[in-house]
């Protein structure tokens, strides 16, 4: 009977004490793991966050703006003059990514302020516009001095001498 335990169950517990001794074998090793895990500080990334980018194009009254909304809230476009009053208003609404170009050459010369709100955060971008308005002077020919200077039209001279 002893022998049939053996042989019945024999592979079994051979194959049990294998098992259990790989298992203890990886214990230390796992918690050593978890431990090690634990211990690593915990690096917290920043929120991303409402970005906004003005810039002007070649140096002409176009601007570009751009602005990386995170949240998908709301947000205004505003351009104002030196007084304070508006020029320009735009509310854009659930744009994660946005850009757009703001052509302001129908403005008279002065400061201008874009200003792009999102309710919390304010981004203020003040820019001076002015026309460069060039007086050209452009030499459409010469006179040369061999000519004959002009005289008196010699058909208008010879009616008045009759009598």
């Amino acid at each position: 009977m002893k022998n049939y335990l053996n042989s019945a169950f024999g592979p079994l517990f051979s194959a049990g004490t294998l098992l259990l001794g790989v298992a203890l074998l990886n214990a230390p090793t796992a918690q050593a793991q978890q431990a090690s895990a634990a211990e690593q500080p915990i690096q917290w990334s920043p929120a991303p966050t409402f970005n906004v980018h003005v810039r002007s194009l070649a140096q002409s009254p176009k601007f570009v703006v751009a602005v990386n909304n995170p949240e998908g809230k709301a947000f205004d476009v505003v351009v104002r003059d030196e007084a304070g009053q508006v020029k320009y208003e735009e509310t854009i609404r659930r744009e994660l990514k946005f850009g757009r170009v703001y052509n302001l050459t129908t403005l008279a010369d002065g400061k201008y302020t874009f200003v792009v709100r999102n309710g919390r955060q304010h981004y203020t971008q003040t820019f001076a516009i002015s026309s460069n308005t060039d007086r050209l002077v452009t030499k459409l020919g010469t006179t040369s001095p061999a000519l004959p200077t002009p005289t008196a039209n010699p058909t208008m001279a010879a009616v008045q001498e009759k009598p």
